[in-house]
Order: structure tokens, then C-alpha cells, then sequence
């Protein structure tokens, strides 16, 4: 072979060599740059985990939660804190821990003395790195005790941003470590994304809570508002419910001076409707109280109603369905709010308020010692709402309007107690008047003849007329003198009675038989009628008494040529006894006091006979003491006169007690 052919083989050997080796370094040199991409591919991706991680995050603990896992995955650590740097810069708290055992407490303080690696790494914003044997010194808890953590190597990265570290990055690996420049370029823009993303975190919970506090001033501030407005609403109602009490109050007022000045009933009646109207702002009111059987109601005076009104409730029943009725029943008063409201639980009285236009109501009793005497109405044309204050006010005119009523008729009450005590006293000045000269009269007359007598002038006609004289003053005196012991004994209720079936019959014929001397005399017809034979329980004596009063009463009163009749006659279970004459008769104004004691007509006390006025009061007590009744009828003076005695008929004898007897008397009495 020529040495051309050796030199161009080795020439050609030489360049293949020449690009083995040039193709050998380009493929070693793609392999390194293939390597450097996926290098900074891996570590890209890892840093585009951690932002995008960060980006989701919204609150600090949110961000430190996020970056954790983050770190230790793209490290291979094991255990991993983040703590926030307080204000002071004395002090971290953690926010978020992981891999601890056991776990670390939220909020766990730790210390940034700068005599720990802690503090130092804060201080001077650089990565430090511990392992176990100087974990005394490197983290801190707040009362001196080491951070536990893992056996090997520890960083510390502060978190800064600008010239401030904002939090401090703690991460522990179970063996020694050294970071290669990757995995310190990776934790150096980590660190300050997320101490970047911290700060973004705290900016944002810093701009809700001020959102939140700017609400919360917003809604203090709407209802600050609100009850401002209502407290000058109140202030505006106050004033007018002043204004409205005031008015109100004066009213009161005048109401209570009006009734302290009004004595009468009527004076009162007129006094409580005129002035409580005008405090209870009422189109209408009346005052009206219980009759005596308590079964209607008299109107004592009304105003402002229309007069076929006024004129119907001149007095008005208490009945079933009534307004008026609920308020004496319950004691309590009625509001009746709107006439719906009174259709629906008043129906019978609502017909009053669509006659009159009314539309609300008030009832209110009238109560003496916790029991109605009456009601008090007010009537509205329109709806009133009876808040309680207007209650109050509306019951406070009723009680004073009651005792005003109940003064007022006890005033009425003393008026009349005066008036009847000093008829009495006249009534007893009469009767000693009376009783002095009915026992002087018969006295005087007793004393002549006996002076007479005793001088021994008299001749035997004259000294018979002067013991006829003295015998017959007298009895007359003897009879005035049991008439006085009967009507006490009757008052006092000291009179017996012995009753027993007596027969009328034979009574009447016995006392006519004993007053015909009498009638005759005087030339009175004295006649007797009908009297057929009546069994009637009595004491025959006291009966006997009250026809012998009852006609010698009528014989003394009939002038002489007059007439005098008795007769019975039997209605149902009881007889009537009439004794009817043709004298003086009975005024029509003293008919109703004709049995009362020591009371006489005019027409009889200017008659020629005397009296007591005894005999009729007696006759009257007589007869109710055994069961009966007596009256008196009269055309008037110079119409003579009918006494009607009506006693209960008995078929079969029967004899009531003493006691009884006497009790009768007590209760007619």
C-alpha cells in the first residue's frame, strides 16, 4: 500500500475520530443541558407548586398551611413550622406545624432572643442551619425549653419581605444535610413568595376585618339611627301624653272639686256627667244606679244623647247580653273598642250605637264597699283604643265618681235622720203633751167629787152622781193606763199571745153586743152584717180588743143620726172583716200615718173627744202579731171611713208557741 493510501486512510481515520468526538461531546453536551432543563424544569415546577398553592390561600394560616407541605416535599423534610413575627419583635407564634408527635398547639409562642439561633436568623435575615447538638440553643419555646424536632440537620429561613421578616420558616430532617445550590435557590424565592404571599394574606384579613368592623360601625350606626329615631319618637308621644295627662289631670280636677262642693244625689249625679265627659273626651255619658230588687237600673242624669233616647233609659233592665250587665256582674268595667267589637259580644245593646251613631264604649261600675250600686257609660263616635293609662284615668272617675254617690246618699240618709229624729222629738213632745192632759182631765174630775164628798155637803142623788163620777174617770184613767202598758209591751215585743182556733162569729156578735149601749146612746145605727161562723187562729182576747177599738174608734168619730156597720166576708184562704161609718173620714195626706202612734187628723183633734191616738197603732199591732193585716180607706174629711181586717182561716185548731207569738210581734213591729 502506498503511502498516499496510508496517509489518506489515516487522514480519514483522523476525521472520524475527529467527529466521534465532536459527535460524542454534542450528545454529552445535550445530555447536560437535557439534565439542566428537567433540573430547572423540576425546581420550576416545585416553585409553580408552592405559588399556585399560595395563590388559593386567602388568610395567613391558610398561606402557612399551604407552604408546608410544599417545602417539605420539594426538601425531603420532615418536619416543618411556620411561625408569624409578633409587632414586637421579642416573640414568634407558630401558625402552622407539621410532622410533630405530638403535634404542636396552635399559637405555641417561641422566643427571638437573640441568643438563639431563632432570634439570630431573624436578626440578620439569613439562613441558618443547626443539628442535634445544638438544639438547646436554636429553638426556644417561651419558658426556655428547645423546640422538639428531628434528629438531624434543622434550617431556619426568615420570611422578608423588604427590610422585614414577617415569619420564620423551620424545617427538620432526620439526618445531616447539606442543601445543594438548587434546593437554596428553590427555599430563597419560596421564602419570599410566601413571605410575600403573608404579607398579601395579612393586607387582606387586615382589609375584612376593617370591612367586618366598618359593617359593624354601619349597623351600630343604622340602629344608633334607628333608636335615636325612636327616642324621639317616644320623646314627641311623651310630650303629647303629657299634654294629653295635663288636660286631663285639670279635668280630675275640676270633676273632684265639683263633687266635693255637690251634696245632693242629683247635685252629684249632674256633677260626675257634666265634668267626666270632658276627662274621658266622650260625645256622650249618663250615671244610673241599681233600683232596690237590683233588676234595673235608674238614670240619675245623661247628656248629649238624642232625646228618644234619653227619654228610654229613664230607667233600663239589667238583662242577659247587656254591656251594662257584664259590668255589674264582673265587677269589672267594659271597653268596647269598635262597633264590630260590640256587634259581636254585645248584640242586644249594639242597636243603641247604630241608633245614635256611636261607635265605641265604656262601662264602668260604680262599687261601694267591693258590691255595684250602678254604671257609669261614656259613648264615642268613633273607635277609641283603651290603652292602660286611659284605663286608669277612666277607673279613677269611677271610684270617685262612687264615693261621691255613696256620700252624697248618705248625706241624703242624715238629712232625713234628722228630719224623722226631729219629728220624733215633736212626736214625743205631743205625746207627753198629750198623755199630761188625758190623765190630768179624768184626775180633775176624780179630786172634785172626792172634795166634794169629803166636806160632806152633798145630798144622797148628788153623792150617787159624785161615786158614779169618780168610778167612771176612773176606769177611763185605768184604760189610758193599759193602752200606754200595751203599746210597750207590743214595742218592747213583751206580748204574749194565746193563740187558738177561735170562731169569728161569735167574737164580732160579742163586741157589738158590747158597744150597742154606747151607739145608742149617741143615736148612732149600729148594725152588723154578715158574719158567718170562720175558724181563725187567734188569741180571742186580743182579737176582741182590736174590733172593740176599731168600733168604739168609729162610734166616737160618728156624729149622732150617723151610721156604723160591720160585716165578714171569706176570699180563698183568708176572712175579711170591714168596719165601715159615716163619720169624720180620713184626710187623704194622713191616710198613710193613720196608724202610727199618737198621731191624730185635723179633723179629729178639733173633734169634742179626747185620746191618746193609740187605739188604731195598737189595733195594727194586734193583728199583724197573729198573722193578719189592717188598713184603711177613706174619700177624705167628712167621707167617713173603712178599716178592713184580713186574718188567715183556719180549718183545725193548732197553738203556736209564746215565743212565736212574741217573734211575731217583734218583726211587725
Amino acid at each position: 500500500m502506498s503511502p498516499l493510501w496510508i496517509a489518506a486512510i489515516l487522514a480519514a481515520l483522523a476525521g472520524a475520530c475527529a467527529l466521534a468526538l465532536r459527535v460524542s461531546a454534542a450528545a454529552r453536551a445535550d445530555r447536560l443541558r437535557r439534565a439542566e432543563a428537567e433540573r430547572t424544569s423540576r425546581w420550576a415546577n416545585q416553585l409553580q407548586s408552592l405559588t399556585a398553592g399560595l395563590s388559593r390561600a386567602m388568610t395567613v394560616a391558610e398561606i402557612a398551611e399551604a407552604a408546608i407541605p410544599e417545602f417539605l416535599h420539594a426538601l425531603a423534610g420532615t418536619t416543618g413550622v411556620v411561625a408569624l413575627v409578633e409587632g414586637d419583635g421579642k416573640q414568634a407564634t407558630v401558625s402552622s406545624a407539621v410532622g410533630f408527635d405530638p403535634p404542636l398547639t396552635p399559637y405555641l409562642p417561641l422566643s427571638l432572643d437573640a441568643e438563639t439561633l431563632l432570634g439570630r436568623s431573624v436578626a440578620d435575615r439569613a439562613l441558618h442551619t443547626f443539628g442535634s447538638a445544638e438544639r438547646a440553643n436554636a429553638i426556644l419555646l417561651e419558658d426556655s425549653t428547645p423546640l422538639p424536632g428531628p434528629a438531624g440537620t434543622t434550617l431556619i429561613a426568615p420570611l422578608v419581605v423588604g427590610s422585614r421578616a414577617v415569619a420564620v420558616l423551620s424545617i427538620g430532617f432526620n439526618s445531616h444535610r447539606e442543601l445543594s445550590s438548587d434546593e437554596l435557590a428553590f427555599l430563597a424565592a419560596g421564602a419570599r413568595r410566601t413571605a410575600e404571599a403573608l404579607v398579601r394574606a395579612d393586607s387582606y384579613e387586615s382589609a375584612q376585618r376593617a370591612r367586618a368592623e366598618a359593617e359593624h360601625l354601619r349597623r351600630r350606626g343604622d340602629e344608633e339611627l334607628r333608636e335615636r329615631r325612636k327616642v324621639e319618637a317616644a320623646l314627641r308621644d311623651s310630650e303629647t301624653r303629657y299634654r294629653s295627662l295635663a288636660a286631663r289631670t285639670n279635668h280630675l280636677y275640676a270633676l273632684s272639686a265639683s263633687l266635693s262642693e255637690a251634696l245632693t244625689l242629683d247635685a252629684v249625679a249632674k256633677a260626675i256627667v257634666s265634668r267626666s265627659r270632658f276627662v274621658a273626651g266622650a260625645s256622650a255619658a249618663s250615671v244610673a244606679l241599681l233600683n232596690d230588687d237590683r233588676t234595673e237600673l235608674v238614670t240619675l242624669h245623661f247628656e248629649e244623647y238624642p232625646e228618644h233616647v234619653a227619654e228610654s233609659w229613664r230607667s233600663f233592665p239589667v238583662g242577659a247580653g247587656l254591656c251594662w250587665t257584664e259590668a255589674l256582674k264582673t265587677e269589672e268595667p267594659v271597653f268596647v273598642s269598635s262597633f264590630g267589637d260590640w256587634q259581636v259580644r254585645f248584640p242586644v245593646s249594639a242597636s243603641l250605637g247604630a241608633d245614635c251613631g256611636f261607635a265605641s264604649l265604656a262601662a264602668l261600675p260604680l262599687l261601694v264597699d267591693d258590691s255595684p250600686i250602678g254604671v257609669l257609660m261614656f259613648h264615642f263616635v268613633a273607635p277609641v283604643s283603651f290603652d292602660p293609662e286611659y284605663r286608669a284615668v277612666l277607673v279613677a272617675v269611677a271610684h270617685h265618681s262612687a264615693q261621691a254617690i255613696d256620700r252624697a246618699r248618705l248625706y241624703e240618709s242624715a238629712q232625713q235622720a234628722r228630719i224623722d229624729a226631729e219629728a220624733a222629738n215633736r212626736s214625743k213632745d205631743d205625746f207627753l203633751s198629750i198623755v199630761s192632759h188625758e190623765l190630768r182631765t179624768p184626775l180633775t174630775a176624780v179630786l172634785g167629787w172626792a172634795s166634794m164628798l169629803r166636806k160632806g155637803g152633798l145630798d144622797a142623788p148628788r153623792t150617787t152622781r159624785a161615786v158614779d163620777a169618780i168610778c167612771s174617770n176612773a176606769t177611763r184613767q185605768a184604760q189610758l193606763i193599759d193602752e200606754l202598758l200595751d203599746v210597750s209591751r207590743l214595742v218592747g215585743g213583751r206580748a204574749v199571745f194565746e193563740l187558738r182556733e177561735v170562731d169569728l162569729r161569735d167574737t164580732l156578735r160579742g163586741v157589738v153586743e158590747a158597744v150597742m149601749p154606747v151607739a145608742e146612746a149617741k143615736g148612732i145605727e149600729l148594725c152588723l152584717g154578715a158574719h158567718p161562723t170562720v175558724p181563725v187562729t187567734a188569741d180571742p182576747r186580743r182579737l176582741e180588743q182590736v174590733f172593740l177599738n176599731l168600733l168604739t174608734n168609729a162610734v166616737k168619730f160618728t156624729p149622732p143620726g150617723g151610721r156604723v156597720a160591720i160585716d165578714a166576708t171569706i176570699s180563698g184562704s183568708a176572712v175579711e172583716v170591714r168596719v165601715n161609718d159615716t163619720g169624720s173620714g180620713i184626710d187623704p195626706e194622713f191616710l198613710p200615718f193613720v196608724f202610727d202612734r199618737f198621731r191624730q187628723g185635723a179633723d179629729r183633734d178639733a173633734h169634742s173627744e179626747s185620746g191618746l191616738g193609740l187605739g188604731l197603732f195598737i189595733a195594727r199591732q194586734l193583728v199583724e202579731g197573729q198573722g193578719g193585716t189592717i188598713h184603711a180607706e177613706s174619700l177624705g174629711s167628712g167621707q167617713g171611713s173603712t178599716f178592713v181586717v184580713t186574718l188567715p182561716v183556719t180549718k183545725s185548731a193548732r197553738s203556736l208557741p209564746t215565743a212565736s207569738a212574741k217573734a211575731a210581734v217583734v218583726e211587725s213591729a
